[in-house]
């Protein structure tokens, strides 16, 4: 086979390289004088910011006493996670009161019922759900137990985060134009071509962040609530960003 016949062979195909994949030629969309190629970048840096979560719950003969029982709970709570850690943001939703009735009454036989007999009101139970942020990411396990014993319920750890995965995102794309750029490269030596000027690029999909996620615990309770908190060293796993880049090179003559 002649230089030159090998020569236009390798112009009429465009090659489409992904990552861990071996490269394969495919037919260009326009001029078949193209080479492009996907890279990935992925950026792993440790979270600096936490998510926990929590119930708090309080009872009572009536509705309001449930609420003030709740509230005083939650008072309690909030003071001893303020002494302990510095909060970013702390939100509260899905305030329930409930009615208790007693045990044999069967509210789910799709009959109505009057709140006498088996079926009276012997009290209420009022629950808010708490979620904190913090950047003390090292007193997350120690937290957990403080909220127990000062008694909130399942209280555990939502996540590991990062406080400005946007400018991760930024080093993800500049990491895959990079590995772009070294497939490319790759690409053409093996190939015995030569890369001209960039023909078109383009970011890939949506960017993926993958924070970490803790299990749901029961934490234990202590006898005293007023005991010191058991320190409780967390090393939670990096946080990987990931982005793709797709670049086209015209091939050289």
């Amino acid at each position: 086979m002649s230089y030159k016949y090998k020569h236009v062979l390798l112009k009429s195909f465009s090659v489409a390289v992904l990552l861990g994949l071996a490269p394969l030629p495919v037919w260009a969309a326009d001029s078949q004088t193209s080479v492009t190629v996907t890279g990935t970048g992925v950026v792993s840096l440790p979270p600096d910011q936490a998510s926990i979560a929590y119930t708090v719950r309080g009872e009572g003969k009536t509705a309001g006493d449930a609420v003030a029982a709740m509230a005083e709970s939650r008072k309690k709570i909030d003071q001893g996670v303020d002494s302990h850690i510095q909060k970013i943001t702390q939100n509260s939703d899905d305030v329930t009161v409930q009615e208790v009735r007693g045990s044999n009454c069967k509210l789910n036989d799709g009959m109505p019922h009057l709140s006498a007999g088996q079926c009276a009101i012997t009290g209420y139970i009022a629950t808010i759900s708490e979620e904190i942020k913090t950047e003390d990411i090292k007193e997350t396990g120690t937290l957990i137990g403080l909220v127990g014993r000062l008694g909130g319920i399942e209280p555990h750890i939502v996540s590991f985060s990062l406080a400005h995965p946007e400018e991760v995102e930024q080093q993800a794309i500049v990491a895959a134009a990079r590995n772009a750029r070294q497939k490319a490269e790759s690409l053409a030596r093996g190939l015995g071509i030569t890369l001209g000027p960039v023909q078109s690029a383009s970011i890939e999909g949506q960017y993926s962040i993958r924070p970490v996620f803790a299990a749901r615990a029961m934490t234990a309770m202590a006898k005293e609530a007023d005991e010191e908190p058991v320190v409780v060293d967390l090393s939670p796993k990096p946080v990987e960003t990931e982005r793709q880049v797709r670049v086209t090179w015209r091939i050289a003559p």
